[in-house]
């Protein structure tokens, strides 16, 4: 005779995503929502865009089309908001700016020096280089909250910024996970 036994258990997974899901909830309460963020970080661009202007190291910034975009938390380059749905939490992309022609190689180093005065005062580290040659040159700003500001030169100046991952507006004010799906 053959008897089989069979159970259910819950599914530590499960519960483990749940920890994990309120873990990065609270975490992202902590920042601002993801508008205030945007409306930050556009003004730090516009601060950048001035100071490049006025030490005449790039002007007559336009705004490039079609170029801002929002995604998902989950699909960022790394696990670390794995539990943070589309509808609760978003990374965006802010339109990038251009300034025709290259910034010449002399003009770099200072023009990466007045980018750095600006945006410590903003919780930016950097610069890291990206590229460093003759005519092609790129460095990268983080902040605490993964966002990114990319300055570059080669045909054209370009500057950008991507968010870090911010709460929607309404999960930041709802102020806890969303619930529970049940199927």
């Amino acid at each position: 005779m053959i008897i089989l036994v069979s159970g259910c258990a819950a599914e530590p997974a499960s519960d483990d995503k749940e920890k994990t899901l309120n873990s990065q909830f609270a975490e992202l309460q902590k920042r601002p929502d993801i508008d205030s963020a945007v409306q930050r970080y556009g003004e730090v661009l516009t601060k950048i865009r001035d100071r490049l202007a006025a030490s005449n190291f790039a002007t007559g910034w336009r705004e490039a089309k079609d170029r801002a975009s929002s995604r998902g938390c989950t699909s960022g380059f790394s696990g670390a908001w794995s539990e943070i749905d589309d509808e609760t939490g978003e990374i965006r992309t802010l339109p990038t700016w251009i300034s025709s022609g290259n910034l010449p190689d002399e003009k770099w180093d200072s023009a990466v020096s007045a980018i750095v005065e600006t945006v410590r005062d903003h919780g930016f580290d950097g610069p890291g280089v990206v590229a460093n040659r003759p005519g092609d040159h790129e460095v990268i700003f983080r902040d605490g909250y993964g966002a990114q500001i990319t300055f570059g030169t080669l045909t054209n100046t370009v500057l950008s910024l991507t968010t870090g991952c911010h709460l929607t507006v309404a999960a930041h004010q709802r102020g806890t996970p969303p619930p529970k799906r049940t199927y």
